[in-house]
């Protein structure tokens, strides 16, 4: 079956359960033990090659188990029916995992947001003590440096506000 070819990803591994539990259904049909033994060795394959070896890949693999010991039951009735079940636990665990991949994304945009507001607060702190030396030395005789002050405190302002519209 060789089902690693090129890394897949996690949605890659169900898409390809899917394929397989797909031909297990036709196989379960099938008196035939050659037809079903293929696909249980396709399952066997799967659950061999499939990675990361992380919590969603883990239920995948439950899944192959599952459907492979099913592929063996005696009659078609609980074939067919073993294996409606682990397409049945594969459509819930991935509406689960798509649940997990949106609450994390909804956490990673809120720290990107907090690491943009900690870096405004310092960017508003250098602009602060800028603008106080700048007001401090247009008392004095020093004119280019007054001058250099203001061209880096309009610099910080132009990042600022790019990072605060995003």
């Amino acid at each position: 079956m060789n089902e690693s070819q090129n890394d897949p990803s996690e949605d890659e591994w169900t898409a390809k359960l899917r394929m397989v539990l797909d031909d297990a259904k036709k196989a379960a049909q099938d008196d035939d033990l050659g037809p079903r033994l293929e696909v249980v060795d396709r399952l066997t394959d799967f659950i061999e090659e499939s990675f990361p070896n992380d919590a969603r890949v883990h239920a995948l693999d439950n899944i192959a188990a599952q459907a492979a010991t099913g592929l063996l039951e005696q009659t078609i009735e609980k074939r067919l029916q073993n294996i409606a079940a682990r397409n049945v636990e594969l459509a819930r665990l991935n509406k689960t995992f798509e649940a997990a991949t949106a609450s994390a994304q909804e956490e990673a945009a809120t720290l990107r947001l907090g690491r943009v507001r900690s870096v405004l607060t310092v960017l508003d702190q250098g602009l602060s003590a800028i603008k106080d030396l700048r007001d401090v030395l247009k008392t004095g005789t020093d004119r280019e440096l007054t001058a250099s002050l203001d061209k880096a405190l309009g610099a910080i302002q132009d990042v600022r506000a790019q990072l605060q519209r995003q």
